[in-house]
């Protein structure tokens, strides 16, 4: 398990970006980092939460905590989430809250990870 506390260099040879909320709109983000001419060897992003759910693409924002210029909070949908895979009682919240994709759309090799 990763440190829960990290902390980053200055990134001296692009630039850092800060977002939030992107409840499943991979598309969405996929332009505005087109729109941003976002370079993934010098670029990063730092997201506040909120990967998951109500949005059309889940799955491929979770895929995105696999990149090594994303880096990601934990935050309310995801931890509701987490708790529904290991059978904790906000798994009913989580289906309130959009994450009915998740019955249908995570793979197995997704629910042994996360």
């Amino acid at each position: 398990m990763k440190n829960p506390i990290q902390s980053f260099e200055p990134n001296i040879d692009g630039r850092d970006f800060v977002i939030g909320d992107l409840h499943g709109s991979f598309t969405a983000l996929e332009k505005l980092l087109e729109g941003l001419n976002f370079n993934p060897l010098k670029d990063r992003i730092f997201s506040v939460g909120d990967l998951v759910d109500r949005g059309p693409d889940s799955q491929r924002c979770l895929e995105l905590l696999y990149e090594p210029w994303f880096h990601a909070v934990l935050s309310n949908h995801e931890q509701m989430m987490l708790q529904a895979f290991n059978g904790g009682e906000m798994g009913y919240y989580w289906f309130q809250n959009g994450g009915f994709w998740g019955q249908k759309a995570l793979s197995d090799w997704n629910k042994r990870h996360l």
